[in-house]
């Protein structure tokens, strides 16, 4: 009969033999086997087969009921920049290939997609909660499912754990009978239509910016995990019918890299020097602010010795391939005979930048190099110890230097959203309205790409220049505005048997609420 004994090294003399165990610590768990373990102790060892026994450690029950291609934590979160998804077994292959077969319905393959994800990507409570608003704009429903209940779930039931990860997945794409019109479903499968791209956009130019704000590093978690999960439809080809769409939609994920943080840093700095000048020289009337929302468009300028009518001459002249003679005599002439026309609030999209030539960057530098060289000779004849902020050329929109400019070549259009339920424009009438230009600076037209949207207040002055005051919005090249984004916290109605507060009976509501707690008392 073989026997097992508890190895313990006396810390005086390594050769002393070990106490025996009292009898009570001493439990058969091998009745078959005929061998005796203790129940306390750190390591055993078995004489008789000479093999050391450790206690047996218990399996994790959360990683077990993920499911056989749940990612282990060694492996990462699967979110890392080199990941690679580990390759996959004969079985595996085969299960994937019985439950993304192309004669099951999109919908059951998209589910089953949704729910091994989410298994095999370990999802923090931010890419959680950045995944599940992309799943709801997408018409997923990924709400908690309540009243679930716990059976089936315990140890020893013959149930797989596809069976438990299917069960416990919060989400699912119902079938049939569903009166919730904002997820998609069978009896409302009319109303939708598949688009990945469609679905990024939105999500990535609407959603992710409401749900982001200014927090550029929400930002890039947002466009990772959508990015994430298309490249996982595309390695388990779970829709080949839309490959190219979800190619189209990783796409857009690339340009949402660069474009979003770029319309971030060039808010601030709208709506450039050159249209600050215009408005400290020509915005003097109350009709010429009605559209600022009582901003003040001259707060971002304290230098109180900024010479407006210096940057306006300057450019002008500067700039005289684009600008007209009769902007070229005004502004030569007498100033205060420029005045504004119309004030006007318009939707409008990028077409062309244009860029200052080789010439007039020659003379722009030319210009700001004078103006540092005369700068630095003052300092020194003054022997001061300290530099005024308003003496260099680089301050930007405080200096009277003024800042190489460029031409912004727009056409109108029309921004969909769901806060003013207003009609939009045809394409006709956006065509007959035909194109817009103004001075925008160079730093921060390189921040801008054909395709961006805005929505500015521009003002129209009787020498041919346009100019704007106040950028309202700053959108991304794929802007795309959803309908579903209205239906995100809609819920469905409930009936409700109160009477309606009205002229004869305005207490309505209150009547019924004290009755309701007269009968609880009750």
């Amino acid at each position: 009969m073989p026997l097992a004994v508890e190895v313990q090294t006396a810390p005086g003399d390594a050769t002393d033999a070990a106490a025996p165990p009292p009898p009570d610590e001493i439990n058969n768990t091998n009745a078959n086997s005929g061998s005796s373990t203790l129940n306390n102790g750190p390591d055993m060892i078995d004489l008789q087969e000479g093999t050391v026994v450790g206690k047996k450690k218990k399996k994790s029950k959360a990683f077990a009921n993920r499911g056989p291609t749940a990612l282990p934590k060694r492996c990462g979160t699967g979110f890392e920049e080199y990941y690679a998804e580990p390759p996959l077994t004969a079985d595996e292959f085969e299960e994937e290939m019985d439950l993304y077969h192309a004669s099951l319905n999109f919908d059951e393959r998209i589910e089953t997609c949704i729910q091994r994800y989410r298994a095999r990507r370990r999802l923090d409570n931010e890419r959680s909660n950045v995944f599940n608003r992309y799943l709801k704009v997408g018409g997923i429903d990924s709400n908690p499912r309540m009243f679930n209940g716990a059976a089936g779930f315990e140890e020893g039931e013959t149930m797989s754990k596809d069976d438990v990860r299917a069960l416990t997945a919060t989400d699912f794409v119902p079938r049939a009978g569903s009166k919730v019109a904002k997820f998609y479903a069978a009896d409302n499968a009319h109303m939708w239509t598949v688009d990945f791209s469609g679905v990024t956009s939105g999500f990535l130019s609407v959603s992710l910016r409401t749900i982001g704000g200014c927090n550029e590093k929400l930002m890039k978690v947002g466009i990772d995990v959508v990015d994430n999960f298309l490249r996982y439809l595309q390695l388990h080809d779970v829709c080949p019918e839309y490959a190219q769409d979800v190619q189209a939609s990783r796409v857009i994920c690339e340009k949402a890299k660069t474009e979003l943080p770029n319309c971030l840093n060039a808010m601030p700095r709208m709506p450039g020097q050159f249209n600050l000048a215009c408005v400290k020289l020509f915005c003097n009337k109350p009709e010429h602010r009605i559209f600022d929302d009582g901003l003040d468009l001259l707060a971002a300028i304290p230098n109180k010795d900024w010479d407006a009518e210096h940057i306006f001459r300057t450019t002008v002249e500067l700039q005289d391939k684009v600008i007209g003679s009769k902007a070229m005599q005004m502004a030569k002439e007498d100033i205060n005979s420029i005045h504004i026309l119309r004030t006007r609030e318009v939707e409008l999209e990028i077409t062309r930048l244009v860029r200052s030539p080789k010439g007039v960057r020659e003379r722009y530098a030319a210009m700001a190099k004078s103006v540092s060289v005369s700068v630095a000779e003052t300092e020194t004849e003054a022997e001061t110890e300290v530099k005024q902020p308003n003496a260099s050329a680089d301050d930007g929109d405080n200096s009277n230097t003024p800042k190489m400019a460029g031409v912004v070549i727009t056409k109108h259009y029309s921004i969909e959203e769901g806060i003013a339920n207003q009609p939009h424009p045809t394409e006709d009438e956006l065509v007959a309205r035909g194109p817009e230009a103004f001075f925008l600076d160079t730093d921060i037209m390189d921040l801008l790409c054909v395709g961006t949207k805005l929505r500015v207040v521009m003002h129209e002055l009787n020498c041919d220049i346009n100019f704007v005051s106040v950028v309202k919005e700053l959108l991304p090249s794929f802007y795309t505005f959803l309908p579903q984004e209205l239906m995100v916290d809609w819920k469905e109605p409930k009936p409700n048997e109160r009477e309606a507060p009205s002229v004869d009976n305005p207490d309505a509501e209150e009547d019924a609420a004290e009755k309701e707690m007269d009968d609880d008392k009750e």
